[in-house]
């Protein structure tokens, strides 16, 4: 309940103000960070008065939600292909305060509700989880080997999506939160902010005229990873129940009697397959085309990967699986 409360107080703004980096670079009005810091006596009641009319009308003023778009080069790859920079949004400090606030009321209640497949932004979770159960995936598998048979055979897909958060249907995360179980309070709150979302582009000094984005949760903004999880958390829940309709086949490798079907951190996902055959691999693709149709989650297909158990003594492995490369070691963040 409190996690969507309309009101917003005074202590809460203070805090989201002390938990904002001074140097942050500035949104579309060009106010730095530093300056609500500064008058955070004078500021913080007025903009918690603002914040609570904001929650209890439903509404925003003009160019609250206004960004500008500056692409970022991720460091490695070809740096004048578009693919290699990710769009980083600058939002406005009154806009990135209230999302602080919300952000911070959310931590909690998504920690109760998220699976443990997922060890991103939630409080006790990390992602050396993760890592360590793919570390140990080939000890257990080898463990699980019965007497006189081959090793235990598996998969592992690191999966990459085309601009993951950029990408997102809004009507299907909000209706996630809703199934989830998240309350009206947190569900107006996400469409308040993503409502109206205008940004210019910033490209080598010149400025755009603002264009309406009406699809992703916006990077640069605190409380778009917290509502990206909901669109995560749709995804470990269709890989757990996705039976192929051809094949039979399922996802997931039994470990210690449990059956694991993907670790997750945030929008980086590595569905685990209990075989390295093209109908494994098939199956995992055919399951994350029909879930690009309702999320707009669309994989990279030149970006994943494939991690296969189980072939020792069988010669040189295939270049490719149902056309996913297939490599001796991977990376969990890329």
């Amino acid at each position: 309940e409190m996690a969507g409360a309309s009101r917003v107080t005074v202590e809460e703004v203070r805090a989201a103000m002390r938990g904002t980096k001074p140097n942050t670079s500035p949104g579309p009005d060009g106010i730095p960070a530093v300056l609500w810091r500064w008058c955070k006596d004078q500021l913080a009641p007025l903009l918690a008065q603002l914040y609570t009319a904001m929650g209890t009308e439903r509404m925003i003023p003009a160019d609250f939600p206004l960004g500008a778009v500056a692409a970022i080069y991720k460091g490695k790859g070809d740096a004048a292909d578009l693919a290699n920079h990710r769009p980083i949004t600058l939002l406005n400090t009154d806009y990135r305060l209230l999302a602080k606030v919300l952000a911070t009321r959310w931590g909690k209640a998504l920690g109760e509700a998220v699976g443990k497949e997922q060890t991103a932004f939630l409080p006790g979770r990390s992602i050396g989880e993760n890592v360590l159960l793919l570390q140990l995936l080939p000890a257990v598998l080898a463990a699980q080997r019965l007497p006189g048979h081959p090793p235990g055979k598996g998969a592992a897909a690191f999966l990459d999506f085309q601009k993951a958060y950029d990408t997102v249907d809004r009507e299907f995360m909000f209706s996630v939160m809703e199934a989830v179980g998240a309350g009206g309070g947190m569900l107006s709150w996400a469409r308040l902010l993503l409502s109206d979302t205008k940004a210019v582009a910033v490209v080598n000094g010149h400025v755009s005229t603002p264009r309406t984005w009406q699809a992703g949760v916006r990077q640069g903004c605190p409380l778009a990873p917290a509502m990206y999880l909901f669109v995560a958390w749709a995804l470990s829940c269709w890989l757990r129940e996705y039976q192929d309709p051809d094949t039979g086949i399922k996802m997931g490798i039994r470990m210690a009697g449990v059956k694991v079907k993907c670790t997750q951190y945030a929008d980086d996902v590595t569905p685990l397959l209990g075989g390295y055959s093209t109908e494994h691999v098939q199956a995992l693709v055919n399951a994350m085309e029909i879930f690009a149709e309702a999320s707009g989650q669309r994989l990279n297909r030149s970006k994943c990967q494939l991690l296969i158990y189980g072939w020792e003594g069988l010669g040189r492995p295939p270049d490719t699986i149902a056309d996913m490369k297939v490599v001796a070691a991977a990376k969990t963040l890329r």
